[in-house]
C-alpha cells in the first residue's frame, strides 16, 4: 500500500509540472549541443556506438573501488 501511495503521489506531481524539452542539435559550425530547457551544453565527448555501455563502465568502476578498498589502497572520504 505504501509503495502504491508514493507512486500515485509522484505521478500527480509530474502531471502538474510542464515537460522540459531535452534534445541534441548541431550548430552551423558542426558543433553538437545538448539542450535542456533554456540551457545549452556543448558536447565534446561521447560514447562510441560500438563501445561499452554506461552500465558496464559503472559496474567496472564499482568492482575497482571494492577491490582497492579490500587492499587498503582507497581511503573512505571524511564525513
Amino acid at each position: 500500500m505504501c509503495k502504491r501511495y508514493w507512486e500515485n503521489y509522484y505521478a500527480e506531481i509530474m502531471k502538474s509540472k510542464p515537460a522540459v524539452p531535452m534534445f541534441y542539435a548541431q550548430g552551423e559550425d558542426g558543433t553538437l549541443y545538448f539542450y535542456h530547457g533554456k540551457s545549452r551544453i556543448r558536447v565534446s565527448e561521447h560514447f562510441k556506438p560500438q563501445g561499452r555501455t554506461y552500465g558496464e563502465i559503472a559496474a567496472e568502476s564499482i568492482r575497482y573501488v571494492a577491490q582497492e578498498r579490500k587492499s587498503g589502497k582507497v581511503i573512505a572520504p571524511a564525513s
